[in-house]
């Protein structure tokens, strides 16, 4: 028992330790991809910690000490007491579950009240049903939405009559084809394209008059030449000039304490629509009639707002067939 009672206090130990420091730095990285290696590192390290600790809670103990402790050498068997852990630490990590609403809540009465939502329809993935559900379901005023495959064009006259005004801006891109959309209630122009059709900006006659919407996917930094190229475009973006009310939603492909995302902020006095929650890897999957999923790690969808609006709600919602949560704002602009 003494021995046990030693583990358990290295492996708590170990698990404190592990997840107060990956916070620390992850806190400091500026590149949201190091952000997510090391979070995908610290996360499934800190559920093995847990694994380790509930095996100590094993029924048989008694039977659990010859596997892991050798008494004739006075020493543990680590390399087992590692594929116990992990294994037991890999379940609990995959059956992790964010708190989800089922579903977002009714629609405001108030007429002034504007709902926005974006989605990252995942492009290569040709599954639009459960997309289109979405946005049904969720009724935004305002729906952003990009990685948008060509065959979205089917399903846009059954949006008509919701959304009246609807804007497609090609991109782009060697890696498939596809565009961003923009869906609106209320009246909208195009009125910039920028970044190669990755940031494009309207002109929204809201309810409390017309703000400046942006969308924005920029690129994702998967090489050294995409990580300056996205921060280039943000750049660009924040040297915009408009006397408008500025709105910025969609995939930023970055977290929104890193560099650019902050002047941008500074630059049109703006805020986060809530808390940032993370929105990717969203991936799930159904194996032995169980639904399994990774708990996403960076947020890189979001909604900003100029200062003074009001926030009534905010959330992420799993969207089946792609591979980022979607947001959902409840927000009241101020007259301009």
């Amino acid at each position: 028992m003494e021995a046990l009672m030693a583990l358990t206090r290295y492996l708590l130990t170990l698990g404190l330790c592990l997840l107060g420091g990956v916070q620390i730095v992850a806190a400091a990285f500026q590149h949201v991809y190091a952000l997510m290696l090391i979070h995908s590192l610290a996360l499934p390290l800190t559920f093995i910690t847990l694994g380790g600790l509930f095996l100590l809670w094993f029924p048989w103990r008694g039977l659990l000490m010859l596997l892991i402790y050798n008494n004739k050498t006075d020493r543990w068997r680590w390399p087992v007491v590692a594929l116990l852990s992990a294994v037991l630490g890999a379940i609990i990590y995959l059956r992790v579950q964010q708190p989800e609403s089922a579903s977002f809540p009714p629609h405001p009465i108030e007429a002034d009240v504007m709902r926005i939502a974006s989605l990252n329809a995942l492009h290569p993935n040709d599954n639009l049903g459960p997309k289109v559900k979405f946005i049904l379901e969720t009724n935004p005023d305002v729906m952003s939405i990009v990685e948008a495959r060509p065959d979205w064009d089917k399903y846009l006259p059954r949006l008509a009559r919701q959304y009246p005004n609807q804007i497609v801006t090609q991109v782009a891109s060697n890696y498939g084809d596809y565009s961003m959309i923009l869906l609106s209630k209320y009246p909208v122009r195009r009125v910039l394209i920028q970044d190669e059709g990755r940031i494009v900006h309207y002109d929204v006659d809201g309810p409390n008059g017309t703000f400046r919407l942006v969308q924005v996917h920029p690129y994702s930094p998967l090489t050294p030449a995409r990580h300056l190229a996205r921060n280039a475009a943000l750049d660009s973006l924040s040297k915009v000039e408009t006397d408008l009310p500025v709105v910025i939603t969609g995939d930023f492909n970055t977290v929104p304490w890193q560099r650019n995302i902050q002047n941008l902020m500074t630059r049109f006095g703006l805020k986060m629509a809530g808390l940032p929650q993370p929105t990717f890897p969203a991936y799930r999957v159904a194996f032995y009639g169980r639904q399994w999923r990774v708990v996403p790690v960076a947020p890189l969808d979001y909604v900003l707002v100029p200062e003074n609006t009001q926030v009534l709600a905010s959330d992420v919602r799993y969207v089946p067939a792609t591979d980022h949560l979607a947001v959902v704002a409840d927000v009241r602009l101020m007259p301009h």
